[in-house]
């Protein structure tokens, strides 16, 4: 008798847990934590993915006659669903039906270009972020974005230019312009103290972009030769004297792949160290890969120098002169059509310009024979570009 005693009060105790009134009082909450604050005040038992749960954040103040009303009621806004495995409540998403799943909004397409503000020159690899996207422009500094919104802001970014934060609309071709930036150092004093070690590792390892903009500002003349500019990156190493020999990550002479929009240039001498085989007023954009690039880029052991030329633009005429001590040079972009432009650009040094004759120095008054030298320097460049 005693037995049937016992099992008729834990029946009615089980009842009375059941039936027990769940008071909530959330606001903004991840609906996984809501769950364990129920559990932990009312003695409940959950299974749940605990990642799906945290997307959603619920907000619900009142008090429900059981567990199962409050549980329901939270569940709702989640698009989420639960069934009692004995006294464990599981927790899985609602299956939405075929009609609901083709019922997708309409995309708009945003597409645009990214510039220099001052010569229209287009900007390859710019990076863009939109509605917390990023996203990279490619050589041309073309991009395009699809959103169900009609209007969209995004923050536009390139290495040597001003961040640009900006609102475009859906439905035609913008073109955007970048201000160069130039930002003035002060001085710095450099104390001793205990070492730090640091580690930054970015997404793409072994990466270099060069801003080709601040060779202006190099010592020397505007006959840069770049591969000058190169050697002062990490991991780029001179080998021997001469301006031409450089090592990538310890690759030697050889060993490193060089382009030209595209085309493989097979050697990197300058002309008296001081005027290079590339001439620096058609270039773009300097990529340097020491490591981790993909197969189309050739069998090199060493590291990748992509170097892309000026595109051009198709709108307005532009030149500029350069005249220094060694050398005069000069670029044309002369626009054919609304598609279609022309570029050239030379290189001249001045002929013998520094020969001496024989003669008498006046400060010992001796004959000195002299050995006048016989040198001509001289490259043309020409593009046509076309979309």
């Amino acid at each position: 008798m005693w037995f049937f005693q016992r099992i008729f009060w834990l029946c009615l105790l089980a009842a009375g847990l059941q039936a027990q009134p769940v008071q909530t009082d959330f606001h903004e909450r991840p609906l996984n934590e809501a769950l364990l604050d129920l559990k932990d005040r009312y003695d409940l038992q959950f299974s749940f993915n605990d990642k799906l749960l945290a997307r959603c954040l619920v907000s619900d103040t009142g008090v429900y006659e059981d567990p199962e009303q409050a549980i329901e009621t939270l569940l709702k806004p989640c698009r989420l669903a639960y069934r009692l495995n004995g006294s464990v409540f599981v927790i899985y998403p609602v299956k939405r039906s075929k009609r609901a799943k083709n019922r997708s909004p309409a995309l708009h397409i945003f597409n645009g270009q990214i510039i220099d503000w001052s010569d229209g020159e287009p900007l390859p690899f710019a990076t863009i972020q939109c509605l917390g996207t990023g996203m990279i422009a490619d050589v041309h500094g073309n991009f395009s974005y699809r959103s169900p919104d009609t209007t969209v802001r995004i923050k536009i970014s390139h290495i040597g230019y001003g961040l640009l934060d900006t609102v475009i609309v859906a439905g035609s071709m913008h073109q955007i312009g970048l201000t160069a930036a130039a930002t003035g150092l002060r001085e710095v004093l450099v104390l001793s103290d205990s070492v730090v070690h640091k580690t930054h590792l970015g997404n793409s390892p072994g990466l270099i972009k060069v801003n080709h903009k601040i060779s202006t500002f190099l010592p020397g003349n505007r006959d840069q030769v770049i591969f000058n500019l190169l050697r002062l990156q990490p991991g780029i190493l001179a080998a021997g004297e001469q301006t031409e020999d450089f090592m990538i990550w310890g690759s030697y002479k050889g060993q490193t792949l060089i382009l030209f929009d595209g085309i493989t240039l097979f050697h990197n001498s300058g002309y008296f160290g001081n005027i290079g085989v590339v001439n620096p007023l058609i270039v773009k954009d300097i990529e340097v890969m020491k490591g981790g690039y993909h197969v189309h880029m050739g069998d090199r052991l060493g590291g990748v120098v992509n170097i892309s030329g000026r595109s051009g633009d198709p709108e307005r005429f532009g030149a500029n002169l350069t005249i220094n001590n060694l050398t005069s040079s000069g670029y044309v972009n002369l626009p054919l059509t609304d598609r279609i432009t022309v570029q050239g650009s030379f290189r001249k040094t001045y002929y013998n310009l520094y020969n001496w004759q024989e003669g008498i120095l006046p400060f010992d008054r001796k004959k000195v024979e002299t050995f006048p030298s016989d040198y001509s320097f001289a490259d043309v460049n020409g593009k046509i570009s076309g979309h």
